[in-house]
C-alpha cells in the first residue's frame, strides 16, 4: 500500500511556527499523527516524517508488535521521539474527534556528542562546593605587633 495515497499531511503555520498533522489514519484503524510547534522553515519536513511514521505504524499494525501510545522510536539518525496525548490544539478542537498522537522528544534523548558535552557541563556536587568556596569573600588577617 502507498501510504502517500491514503492519507494527506496538512500544515497550519502561524507566526509562532507549524502544526503538522495527519489526516487519513482513522479511516486505517490506527490514530492520526501530530507535531506542534516546528519551526516554520522545518514544516516540509515535519510532514515527511509524519509520512515515514505513518508508513511504519501501517506496517506494524499488520505485524505482531503494533505501536502503542508510550512507545519511543527513531527514523534514521534522528533523535527518538515517543508517542503521546496532548489536550487539542484550541481553535482546532475538530480535529480530535478521533484518537490522535504527538510525536515529542523522547525523554534523556541525547547524541553521543551531546551527552559528553552535557555531562561535562553539568558540575559535580564536589565541583560545586570548590567552586562556592573560591567565590566566598575572604578575610584579611591582621597582623599583630
Amino acid at each position: 500500500m502507498n501510504i502517500e495515497e491514503r492519507i494527506r499531511i496538512h500544515l497550519v503555520m502561524d507566526a509562532s511556527g507549524t502544526w503538522a498533522h495527519t489526516h487519513g489514519l482513522d479511516e486505517l484503524g490506527l490514530p492520526e499523527l501530530e507535531v506542534r510547534d516546528v519551526p516554520r522553515f522545518l514544516g516540509p519536513a515535519a510532514g515527511r516524517l509524519l509520512t515515514d511514521v505513518a508508513g511504519y505504524l501501517v506496517e506494524q499494525q499488520r505485524g505482531d508488535e503494533p505501536v502503542e501510545l508510550g512507545h519511543t522510536m527513531t527514523v534514521g539518525s534522528a533523535p527518538a521521539f515517543q508517542f503521546v496525548e496532548l489536550p487539542p490544539v484550541k481553535g482546532a478542537e475538530c480535529h480530535y474527534r478521533q484518537p490522535r498522537w504527538a510525536l515529542v522528544d523522547a525523554p534523556g534523548q541525547a547524541c553521543d556528542c551531546c551527552a559528553g558535552h552535557l555531562a561535562r557541563a553539568r558540575p559535580t556536587s564536589r565541583q560545586r562546593q570548590a567552586r562556592d568556596e573560591r567565590r566566598r569573600p575572604r578575610r584579611k588577617r591582621r597582623r599583630r605587633s
